[in-house]
């Protein structure tokens, strides 16, 4: 006979051990994934630097990038880079399963208060997150994979620290140093230090007493930050100016659902239709709720409102899982009411995992989709030889200065292959002879040298030489600011080196730079119309201080 605590343990690990694998049923095809995005980058950061730099070089840490203090992601990386070598399915493979390992220690954490049907919808349904298959694809972003279940398990073991008087002083120095690695992987875990004084298990002197060990953590994490950065938080990407700041933090919201929607489908409307009613109904179960869910959902979306100005999926996360957390309160809130109330919580429950799997399945074609081309941009531009270009590649160029670094200074390979992101190009440098790109209808990279004279018709074509366009640049710390017009519909870049670099501007802003060498662009204007319009090169001079003021 076997005794019932081993029965019930045993059913814990069985559903543990099934939310590991939906991560690896949902996400396995990253295994076979080449380098994307800026995994370059890091490995640059890894080889340009003295050994383990991350945990000792203040000096590595101070010019731009990296900016942000992560050592232990420098450090997962550098375990795979002496474990696996460059195989970057190997890179992906570790990073799937330190997925497949959030789901599982979110459920533990959740069975702290729910049944285990609740709890273990809690956990699915973050799996199924749109911000949850953006992490799975990037390495780059592998912080924020592995600060999941570091953050979960500071809370689980608070939360015992306080049921477990007996074993709570040690339960809670654990709580302590757990939270401090989540704090080193990401910083977005800072925060829920903060959060911990509000779970409403002991009372609040019990709560402070235990919070000692949290204080101390905090404070050396704080010290170390100020040992490597030089300050608590230093400026990077686009300046927000103090004007700025309220209009940001109300559409903070709005940018935060549009990232956790994902793709925009009925399916994926009716999910997050169903997280958001889930977590109103748990903030309005108690007054205790609302404060806790509104003060999650603050600590959450604090660290993005800084970045908030462009957008990523991964800035969502920390909010997601607050969201998706709350549905099963909600839930089990409506169930404990019994009748029809249990019905509805049984509804939304279903509702949420049928429209969520949907979702998350046509959400994740189209990211996969994105990773599969960037993958085979990549291996064609390591086989290419001098004097051919790669047109219009995904991804920004920094990156591509990046594999450039990787072919040419560590492979060794050929040098003198380039790429282009604007067609510009193909206008200025009609000496342009063997071009290589993405064709969508065979989903793969193709010679595109026979179509250089149609595409060149069409791309120069659309050029209006004299349409309106205004621009006002100025030099100045932080950065470099501009204005943009007239138009305010549509799109402006920032063109460099004749379409080699483009970048994305909003119609004013400002960016800060570190560097203050001089700096030539040009600014492209896309209509809504299918026309362009261009001004002719601009030169700044960063150093003096310089502004720019040109009208057409």
């Amino acid at each position: 006979m076997i005794p019932r605590s081993l029965r019930t343990a045993g059913v814990e690990v069985v559903i543990g051990a099934a939310l590991a694998a939906a991560a690896w049923v949902l996400y396995w095809p990253v295994v076979r994934l080449w380098w994307t995005h800026d995994d370059f980058y890091h490995l640059h950061l890894l080889l340009a630097n003295p050994r383990a730099w991350y945990v000792w070089d203040r000096i590595a840490y101070r010019p731009p990038p990296p900016k942000m203090l992560t050592p232990l992601l420098f450090l997962s990386l550098d375990v795979d880079r002496f474990l696996f070598g460059y195989r970057p399915a190997l890179f992906h493979l570790h990073q799937l399963a330190s997925l497949s390992l959030a789901p599982p220690v979110l459920y533990a954490v959740l069975r702290l208060w729910l049944a285990r049907t609740w709890a273990a919808l809690g956990a699915f349904v973050f799996l199924l997150g749109a911000p949850v298959a953006s992490i799975a694809l990037m390495l780059m972003v592998r912080h924020y994979v592995e600060v999941i279940p570091l953050a979960a398990l500071a809370v689980g073991l608070w939360v015992l620290a306080l049921r477990r008087p007996e074993h709570g002083a040690v339960l809670a120095v654990g709580s302590a140093i757990v939270w401090f690695l989540a704090a080193l992987e990401k910083e977005t875990a800072v925060l829920l230090v903060l959060f911990l004084l509000l779970i409403p298990e002991g009372s609040l002197r019990e709560r402070l007493e235990r919070w000692i060990p949290h204080a101390v953590a905090l404070g050396a994490y704080v010290a170390i930050r100020l040992f490597f950065l030089g300050g608590p938080a230093q400026g990077y990407g686009f300046v927000v100016e103090k004007g700025d700041w309220p209009r940001l933090a109300l559409t903070l919201p709005l940018k935060v659902a549009a990232e956790i929607r994902g793709r925009a489908t009925p399916a994926a409307w009716l999910f997050l239709g169903v997280v958001l009613a889930g977590l109103g109904v748990a903030a309005c179960l108690s007054r205790g709720n609302a404060l806790r869910v509104g003060a999650a959902l603050a600590l959450a979306l604090a660290p993005a409102l800084l970045v908030s100005i462009q957008m990523e999926p991964r800035y969502a996360v920390a909010t997601w899982m607050v969201a998706a957390m709350a549905l099963p309160f909600a839930c089990r809130g409506l169930a404990a009411r019994g009748g029809a109330w249990r019905e509805l919580a049984v509804g939304l429950a279903a509702v949420a995992c049928v429209s969520g799997v949907l979702a998350n399945r046509l959400d994740w074609r189209e990211r996969l989709a994105d990773s599969v081309r960037r993958s085979a941009e990549w291996r064609v531009f390591l086989a290419m030889p001098p004097g051919e270009m790669l047109r219009q590649p995904l991804g920004v160029p920094g990156e591509l200065l990046d594999l450039r670094w990787w072919k040419e200074d560590v492979q060794h390979l050929p040098r003198g292959a380039g790429w282009f992101f604007d067609d510009l190009f193909l206008c200025l440098h009609p000496e342009t002879s063997r071009v290589w790109g993405w064709d969508e209808a065979a989903q793969a990279i193709v010679d595109l040298t026979p179509r250089l004279p149609a595409i060149r018709r069409a791309s120069c074509g659309s050029i209006r030489p004299d349409a309106a366009l205004s621009v006002d640049l100025k030099a100045e710390p932080p950065g470099i600011w501009w204005s943009l017009g007239p138009y305010h519909r549509g799109r402006y870049r920032f063109v460099f080196d004749d379409g080699v670099a483009t970048v994305d501007m909003p119609r004013t802003g400002g960016f800060h730079l570190r560097r203050r060498a001089p700096l030539s662009l040009r600014v492209k204007y896309e209509s809504p119309d299918s026309w362009v319009t261009y001004s002719p090169l601009l030169a700044v001079d960063l150093e003096k201080g310089a502004e720019v003021r040109w009208r057409r």
